[in-house]
């Protein structure tokens, strides 16, 4: 990172790399010896072992420029690659169209047959623009926009402003707003679990948030802050029970 690269000019690069595994060196018991369900008996309990291997490559840039009188410019870009590239599922069960859990014997590898789910890869590619813009004396406009491509669901953008006004040098008020968005995990997604699946329809979580912050302090041990806000949130994923009564 160096923000003074030249006269206005700013750059800074990021670059990530994480490897990791989930295992289970011993095997889970999902419910205890003997138990009877439905759709049989597991006089040893239902048992599961779900393993994963993932590998995650991030980097991003960004660049800031001071050449306008007045002005903040931030820009930048960014590519994630999430590869959960190997899984291994070790169980004494198999579920049903239903979803119901149908005893199998013993522990055996179902990896192929009936995996907790199966590689899954997605990339993002996203881009943003900012502006703190100092309008007037003590108030500062922050306007940004980010634009997200997803390699599994497609593009969103996304807008943000925040105007802070510094009253005196004891109280600080902020009137703020956002679009933000999450998508689902590759469990809430692919998942195939005794206790819960997944859904490969769900489509991300959007929030829309206004807020108004005011911060006071009045002496230097003490600060007061309030908030108000309102936000609405669409498309939540949730759990929701199996349409079959019987499995649960």
């Amino acid at each position: 990172r160096n923000e003074h690269v030249s006269q206005n000019w700013g750059l800074g690069i990021t670059a990530s790399y994480l490897h990791y595994n989930f295992t289970y060196p011993d095997y889970l018991m999902l419910l205890q010896a003997g138990a009877v369900l439905a759709s049989g008996a597991f006089p040893n309990g239902l048992i599961g072992s779900p393993n994963q291997w993932e590998r995650q490559f991030r980097f991003s840039g960004h660049a800031t420029y001071a050449g306008f009188d007045d002005h903040g410019i931030r820009f930048g870009i960014g590519h994630d690659d999430l590869d959960l590239y190997k899984t291994r599922t070790y169980k004494n069960y198999l579920q049903n169209a239903s979803g119901a859990s149908i005893p199998t014997g013993p522990v055996i590898d179902y990896s192929d047959i009936q995996p907790f789910i199966r590689p899954q890869r997605r990339t993002v590619d996203y881009v943003y623009a900012q502006d703190e813009w100092g309008f007037a004396p003590d108030w500062t406009l922050t306007a940004g926009l980010r634009h997200d491509r997803y390699s599994d669901f497609g593009t969103t953008t996304n807008p943000r402003l925040a105007l802070v006004w510094d009253a005196n040098y004891a109280l600080t008020a902020k009137l703020l707003y956002g679009e933000v968005f999450r998508a689902p995990s590759f469990n809430e997604q692919y998942g195939i679990n005794a206790v819960l699946n997944g859904n490969p329809n769900l489509t991300p979580e959007t929030i829309k948030t206004l807020e108004a912050a005011f911060s006071c302090q009045g002496r230097t041990e003490n600060q007061v802050n309030l908030s108000l806000f309102k936000y609405a949130m669409r498309d939540i994923n949730r759990l929701v029970p199996n349409i079959a009564p019987t499995p649960g």
